[in-house]
């Protein structure tokens, strides 16, 4: 395309235009839903088509950004259980902690925010130990049609809670 010398300097000339608002807002956030849009858009995919889908894809369509503190409220809530147990780091194997890793993959999927934010938020001291957690409920969700079902359920309790 360029010659050797002028290759650098042209993409030194496009660097220094810089970037604008959107361009840096959509980098700098962890995680994106698939399909982006200003709230028009996301307004006019509410159709027939798009409301046939189970709760689980539409919220992986269209990220909600429910933040963490709702999500957690509403899974505790689902499950008559309290947010500080859902929040309560567990040393070893135990029994019981569905609700609480189902939380933290829910957080994941419909708060928008980042396995750090996440890690932090539910007292883990890496994101590896979230990562493999909304693995398993993503492996689980996969193969176990009556654990898939559940799933939209608890979604869709969770945003009748928060609208």
């Amino acid at each position: 395309m360029l010659g050797k010398r002028q290759r650098y300097k042209a993409y030194a000339n496009f660097v220094e235009q810089g970037v604008d608002d959107e361009i840096k807002t959509f980098y700098n956030k962890g995680n994106q839903p698939s399909v982006l849009g200003d709230s028009e858009f996301k307004s006019k995919i509410a159709n027939e088509q798009f409301l046939e889908l189970p709760i689980a894809e539409r919220t992986r369509i269209v990220q909600l950004n429910i933040p963490m503190e709702k999500v957690t409220k509403s899974v505790a809530k689902y499950f008559k259980t309290t947010e500080k147990k859902l929040r309560t780091v567990n040393k070893g194997p135990t029994k019981g902690n569905e609700a609480r890793k189902l939380a933290m993959y829910l957080c994941q999927e419909l708060s928008g925010v980042t396995l750090r934010e996440i890690a932090e938020y539910f007292g883990l001291k890496h994101i590896g130990s979230v990562s493999f957690i909304t693995h398993q409920i993503r492996k689980e969700k996969q193969e176990n049609q009556q654990f898939d079902k559940t799933l939209g359920l608890v979604i869709g309790y969770i945003i009748k809670q928060v609208t």
